[in-house]
């Protein structure tokens, strides 16, 4: 660490005084020596220190090259290519501190990869290294060749599909966005932050940048030497400001976004018990393992998308709108199609007044129902997810709305109410029947013992559609309270 902190002070990077990395059990981790207060600047890093496809000695050839090359595989290259020059680079006291690889589930046996196949990771998909053999296969092969062809002296920088399998893995779990010029890159320090849905440090940069030569507006002069591996880049800088207040002693952290593990698992090799982001859609995929009810739901999707057009909630693909959030609430769409097939009643509604009046059937069926109990959902279950669950406000029985209440705030005449109060109840017992369709499904793939990831992914999974067929129940009672008002 005493060379990369060296190595910083060398390239101009800004790092606060108050910040200390820590390693433990080989995991290194960003700390507060003292308290820093909000909006306060931690970390300054020069856009000319930072490894990009533009800033890479391979920069006049990716351009040059007429072939396809993805921004992360461009990046692994550029990556690769600094460690084959090993002490030569720049960036070797950076490149150094990059561990081996990740626990990308590309990267696991079959078995362990065939565990997730019934789950929401499973299904999105970025599990299949085969994914990467077509990268390797169609981009880095041929961008190879032609390299060595028109470089003799880099005849010596190959790269086999193993190396590019772990440094794809790594390169991507690390990667920042930075500006139209270099796009994807990665930024010394500031990719050690750990991930965190509450962050307290936000990443910073002048996005609006030329896309020729990276100078900001007003400077635009470059200048690339076609017979040198090298670029000239303008003076710019990537930021990490201090957006929650750091006590001394606190693990700073980033935030990767609003990701359920479907995404952080394959793109960043790790996965949160209690994950607020998670959701599990209903996929009307046919198959052997499609879902009861799948091919009415298919059947249907036509007559659900003009109705969600109808009332100005359009709906680009029906299926990815279609969704159990973490919290057990299904999604609009996701409603409107159980709505739509729980009942043949010749009422009409619109989708908005349906949507109002099921927000007032959440609203007192949540009132009334008791916390989910731990040990009705999985045992043992993550502690994370337990301070969620048991960290509700406590709930107390309220009176039941009144119906002059409900019929104003769905906009509905008084003889549709009971109607659609109807429609819902079927609509929520339909949607029961789904979540718990979905849950034998993801319970039908054995957990591999191999990767403890495997049982976070079930787990979180199981508790949320469970969380789903609770919460349906207790709608399914209200609609009938709300009914005997």
């Amino acid at each position: 660490m005493e060379e990369f902190e060296k190595w910083l002070k060398r390239h101009d990077v800004y790092l606060h005084r108050g910040l200390r990395i820590c390693v433990r059990d080989g995991r290194r981790s960003v700390f507060a020596d003292r308290a820093i207060p909000r909006g306060t600047i931690v970390l300054r890093v020069p856009k000319d220190c930072i490894l990009s496809r533009c800033s890479s000695p391979l920069a006049n050839l990716f351009a040059d090259w007429g072939g396809t090359l993805d921004a992360q595989v461009a990046l692994t290259l550029s990556f690769l290519y600094e460690c084959h020059v090993g002490e030569a680079s720049p960036w070797t006291a950076y490149i150094r501190l990059f561990p081996e690889t990740i626990d990308s589930p590309k990267l696991w046996s079959s078995e362990a990869s065939a565990s997730l196949s019934c789950t929401e990771v499973g299904t999105v998909g970025g599990t299949d290294v085969r994914d990467w053999q077509r990268q390797f296969d169609r981009q880095v092969v041929p961008f190879l060749a032609y390299v060595q062809l028109r470089v003799p002296s880099l005849t010596e920088f190959r790269v086999n599909f193993p190396e590019f399998c772990r440094a794809i893995a790594v390169v991507g779990s690390r990667a920042f966005e930075i500006d139209a010029f270099h796009g994807l890159a990665l930024v010394p320090f500031a990719d050690m932050l750990d991930h965190e849905l509450l962050e307290t440090v936000h990443f910073e940069t002048d996005y609006e940048v030329c896309e020729e030569c990276g100078a900001r507006a007003g400077d635009c002069g470059h200048t690339i030497d076609d017979d040198e591996l090298t670029s000239n880049l303008g003076e710019d800088t990537c930021d990490l400001r201090v957006c929650r207040p750091l006590a001394k002693g606190q693990e700073v952290f980033n935030t990767y976004g609003e990701l359920g593990n479907d995404v952080l698992l394959p793109k960043f090799g790790f996965a949160l018990e209690g994950n607020i982001w998670d959701r599990v859609h209903l996929r009307t995929s046919k198959g052997a393992d499609a879902l009861p009810h799948e091919d009415h739901v298919a059947l249907i999707r036509p007559q659900v998308a003009a109705w969600l057009a109808l009332d100005g909630l359009p709906v680009a693909s029906l299926e990815d709108a279609c969704f159990f959030r973490y919290d057990g609430t299904p999604s609009n769409a996701m409603l409107l199609c159980a709505f739509r097939f729980s009942t043949s009643t010749t009422e009409s509604f619109h989708a908005q007044q349906l949507l109002n009046l099921w927000r007032l059937v959440l609203l007192s069926a949540t009132s009334i129902h008791q916390p989910i109990q731990p040990q009705n959902i999985l045992d043992p279950y993550s502690e994370s997810d337990l301070k969620f669950i048991q960290g509700r406000p406590p709930l107390r029985p309220i009176r039941p709305l009144p119906r002059s209440s409900l019929l104003l705030a769905a906009s509905l005449e008084a003889d549709q109410l009971d109607s659609a109060l109807d429609k819902i109840r079927a609509g929520c017992i339909v949607l029961s029947g789904w979540a718990g369709a979905l849950d034998e499904r993801r319970a039908s793939a054995r957990i591999s013992a191999e990767h403890p990831l495997c049982k976070i992914i079930h787990a979180g999974e199981h508790a949320l559609l469970l969380r789903a067929v609770e919460l349906l129940g207790a709608c399914i009672a209200s609609c009938d309270d709300l009914r005997d008002v």
